[in-house]
């Protein structure tokens, strides 16, 4: 998997509810941290400020192309 597989990703709950599309990635010592999803983590993106929601990878249950699994909203 690529960082690029991530971006614009659709972010969905377990129970098929959409959090947003993956803005941006955080990563530490070569492991990602963090997704930012939704309009405001865009706008931080391109202004320098401002949050976005902040999902945590351990949330993550799976990826497929286009779509993240996430185990808790």
């Amino acid at each position: 998997m690529r960082l690029s597989d991530l971006y614009g990703a659709r972010v969905v709950d377990a129970a098929g509810r959409s959090r947003g599309c993956v803005r941006e990635v955080h990563a530490a010592d070569g492991e990602i941290t963090h997704l930012m999803v939704g309009p405001a983590a865009f706008l931080a993106r391109l202004t320098g400020g401002g949050e976005g929601r902040r999902i945590a990878w351990s949330a993550v249950t799976w990826v497929r192309k286009g779509t993240i699994l996430i185990e808790k909203p």
